[in-house]
Parts: C-alpha cells; sequence; structure tokens
C-alpha cells in the first residue's frame, strides 16, 4: 500500500508542478516601467562658490513614464566602520534634472540622486570634492622690475578636467586677484608650512601668513616692531621649527600658532647652515 501512495504522490506533485511551468500568469507586470541612472563619474569636483551643473541620464524601459528628481547632499563619511556614505541626514537642494548648487564650504560631500516614476525608485550617490582652483597644483613667486610679486599656479586636473579638454596652464597675479586690499612689494621667499603659507616681503621685514588653499592673507606680522634689523632672506622650510634666515645673519623661527617670532639663542649668529641643525 505505501508503495502506490508514493507513486500517487508523486503523481500529483509532478501535475502541480507542471501547472505552475505552463502558467501565464506573474505577480509583476509585465508592462512594469523600469529604468537606469547612468553616469561617466562616481567622483565629481567643484570649486568653491563657483555653480555646480550636473545631470545625468535616464534610461527607462518598457512604458516611459514621467520622471521626478530629487538632490541632496551631507558630509561624506570616512569611517570604515559604517557602510553608509553620509555622514548626517540629508540636505534637499533640487528637484530638476539638471542639478545647480553653488556650494559655500570647502570639503568632502556624499551627494544623492532619488529618481522616481511613480512605479518604481532608484537612487544614485557620488562622492563630490568641493576645493578652490588652488587646491593642488605647483606654485611659483616671481616679481617685475618695479618689485611687484607675482604669484602663479597651475592647478593638477582632475580625470574629469582631462577628459572635457580641459588644458594645464598657470594662472597668473593670483596673489593681487585674492588680496586687492594688499600692497605687497619686494617679497624674497614663499614656502609651504601645513595648511599654511608664508610670504616674506623686504618692504618693512613684513611677513604674510595665507592660507595655502586660497592664498588669502590671514594675518600680517610687522617683524621690525621686535626685531628693528630683520629683513627674511629665505624661508628655509618646516619641521618641528620653522625656520627664518634673516640678512643679518641670524635665524629665527616662526610661530605659526601664536604668529609670533622667535629669537633662538644657539642659532644666532652662526649663519645659514644652522637653520638645519637638529633636522
Amino acid at each position: 500500500m505505501k508503495k502506490i501512495y508514493y507513486i500517487v504522490f508523486a503523481i500529483l506533485v509532478s501535475g502541480l508542478l507542471d501547472a505552475c511551468i505552463h502558467d501565464d500568469t506573474s505577480l509583476a507586470d509585465p508592462h512594469f516601467s523600469r529604468f537606469s541612472i547612468i553616469s561617466q563619474y562616481d567622483t565629481l569636483s567643484v570649486n568653491l562658490s563657483e555653480e555646480f551643473v550636473y545631470k545625468v541620464d535616464v534610461v527607462q524601459s518598457g512604458e516611459e513614464r514621467p520622471l521626478t528628481y530629487e538632490w541632496g547632499y551631507a558630509t561624506y563619511n570616512t569611517k570604515d566602520e559604517s557602510d553608509y556614505p553620509a555622514k548626517d541626514s540629508l540636505k534637499i537642494i533640487s528637484n530638476e534634472a539638471e542639478l545647480r548648487y553653488t556650494f559655500r564650504k570647502l570639503g568632502t560631500y556624499y551627494l544623492r540622486l532619488k529618481v522616481d516614476n511613480g512605479e518604481a525608485i532608484s537612487f544614485k550617490g557620488f562622492m563630490l570634492n568641493v576645493t578652490t582652483p588652488y587646491d593642488e597644483g605647483i606654485t611659483v613667486l616671481s616679481q617685475d622690475d618695479a618689485g611687484n610679486p607675482r604669484i602663479s599656479f597651475m592647478k593638477t586636473l582632475t580625470r574629469q578636467e582631462i577628459e572635457s579638454g580641459v588644458k594645464k596652464e598657470f594662472v597668473t597675479d593670483v596673489l593681487t586677484k585674492e588680496n586687492p586690499d594688499y600692497t605687497i612689494i619686494n617679497c624674497t621667499d614663499l614656502a609651504q608650512f601645513g595648511s599654511y603659507l608664508l610670504l616674506a616681503s623686504r618692504e618693512d621685514g613684513l611677513i604674510y601668513k595665507l592660507n595655502a588653499k586660497t592664498f588669502g592673507v590671514m594675518y600680517k606680522n610687522r617683524v621690525r616692531d621686535i626685531i628693528p634689523d630683520f629683513t627674511c632672506k629665505e624661508l628655509m622650510g618646516s619641521g618641528a621649527t620653522n625656520w627664518m634666515l634673516s640678512e643679518n645673519g641670524n635665524a629665527y623661527r616662526y610661530e605659526l600658532t601664536f604668529d609670533e617670532v622667535l629669537v633662538i639663542d644657539n642659532a644666532v649668529g652662526y649663519g645659514y647652515d644652522a637653520c638645519f641643525f637638529g633636522y
């Protein structure tokens, strides 16, 4: 009897499977509209305070339906333990297909696009770097016959810029452009110290502290108010101390935290080589 039951059960199951296989119905609508978001880049960049314009291609399959868009951004989450790229909640900035927005703060952001056609929703995320035109590249200090300094900058191009046909070139007279309220002349040297640039001027023995990403003057140090015979001949680079060599033959240290010039007793009167002592 058991054998007969097994045979009957097998026939019933086979019939059910056959019915399922030949069933033309489906839980999914065969006319269900699907779409894909297509972008050439996953990492984007824009200069601070310049309008960012970007648009993706959306390709629909099945029924063509009207699309709605939502662009939002948040600070990028760089912590490895988190899979979600946004550090905080998204700020919605546009509901247009083409994004047009001006970012006012430097940083790396998670930019997210949400597309909805009424039947399906899709998302596309980007890493967006908001930089300055001087974020990375080559800086050259020169001056004309009248003693007017000229800082020229050639930017390192991104992949997006290279593929868009942008050519490398020096932007000249950056110092005057970014500091129209300052008259800076007779510069002797320029050096980078972390996120700052120090610019030495023979005129009145001044040392200018600049933002390395914007070339904007942050502080003007009148060193001769403390050291009357100071004229910076050369900025010696950074290490444990930020050395400067003066035309009076002495070496001094520029303290970036407090914007003070310090006299180093064991480096006074020892000349040029003393600036490297202890590196």
